[in-house]
């Protein structure tokens, strides 16, 4: 696969741009299937793969700047809860 078309496949994330086609295989954006993809490589290599987690090296490029908010040591249980249940959601907030 060429440069340009990695890079298309990579950006591919359905919400901002459309699957890219290479061949006749369809392409998408990692962060569909996890929030940090090179996370998720690392693992797969560990784990599935079995492979020395000590010669890795990874670089992960976000697009994407979010700080969790904080949550008051005051705060009511149903409070909390539903800060907790926002965890589960997207993670990519802004591009």
């Amino acid at each position: 696969m060429t440069l340009d078309n990695m890079v298309l496949a990579s950006a591919a994330s359905p919400t901002y741009l459309t699957p890219k086609k290479v061949g006749d295989t369809y392409y998408i954006s990692g962060d569909i299937v996890a929030g940090s993809p090179a996370f998720y490589a690392y693992l797969h290599a560990w784990e599935k793969m079995g492979k020395d987690p000590e010669n890795f090296r990874i670089l992960s490029v976000g697009a994407f700047d979010v700080h969790p908010e904080r949550i008051s040591s005051k705060t009511g249980l149903i409070a909390w809860l539903t800060k907790l249940a926002k965890l589960g959601g997207p993670v990519k907030k802004r591009t």
